[in-house]
């Protein structure tokens, strides 16, 4: 369930305070529920940098950035096992989603691109019945401007748009869209996303399962990070 009314104005405004005005992008609706409360934790931390220990405030683990939220949450080499974990949890809902959907989809998919260089792309899901599918490449990021599903998109697709070709004759199909898609490192789900998931036939109650898994994998970030 999206917030609604009053909640959600009040959780925006906490956010623009406590993180230099930096707001939960005006296109998102945030799922809240049984986890609502950690929503509200992780997204009133301070996003500029507040959490460091040092005087300069650099990360107290790799030293190289400002330790701030996006930080710890996304960048942190301390934190890449738990990244990649959070990031493979949420694209097995979505591929299992797919399935759901009959789409035949595969995971991990190696595969080059027309100048011959190696990629490997996140889900393959494709129907038969009509030889079209999709290259779906979730991504959690931690959230920051209206533009940035687009922006996520976009880059998926210079990407792997090049790997097009091969992936046709590969699996004999007549066509292939690459979708970049983002997941809010703080439970967000954008409107983009519901767009993706309605043309994909994914049953929208899909999208609280997939934000809840980003959060929770974010809040063990957080505490790897901090404990």
């Amino acid at each position: 369930m999206p917030y609604t009314g009053g909640y959600r104005d009040a959780l925006e405004t906490k956010v623009a305070v406590s993180a230099g005005r930096q707001q939960v992008p005006k296109e998102s609706s945030t799922t809240v529920g049984r986890n609502s409360y950690a929503i509200l934790i992780l997204a009133t931390l301070p996003a500029g940098p507040d959490l460091g220990r040092s005087q300069d405030n650099r990360c107290r683990h790799c030293h190289n950035e400002v330790e701030t939220l996006g930080h710890v949450l996304g960048s942190c080499p301390h934190g890449k096992t738990l990244q990649n974990a959070r990031h493979h949890q949420v694209r097995s809902i979505i591929a299992t989603a797919l399935k759901d959907a009959d789409y035949n989809n595969f995971e991990e998919v190696h595969g080059l691109s027309i100048t011959c260089s190696t990629q490997h792309i996140d889900i393959i899901a494709f129907k038969k019945s009509t030889r079209s599918g999709y290259i779906i490449d979730p991504t959690v990021h931690f959230e920051t401007d209206e533009e940035q599903p687009a922006k996520v998109d976009n880059e998926k697709n210079n990407i792997y748009n090049p790997t097009i070709p091969y992936y046709l004759k590969k699996y004999q199909l007549k066509e292939l869209e690459v979708i970049g898609l983002m997941v809010g490192a703080r439970g967000t789900a954008t409107l983009f996303m519901k767009d993706v998931f309605q043309r994909l036939g994914i049953p929208k109650s899909i999208i609280p399962i997939v934000t809840l898994a980003a959060l929770k994998g974010s809040i063990a970030l957080l505490k790897n990070h901090l404990y």
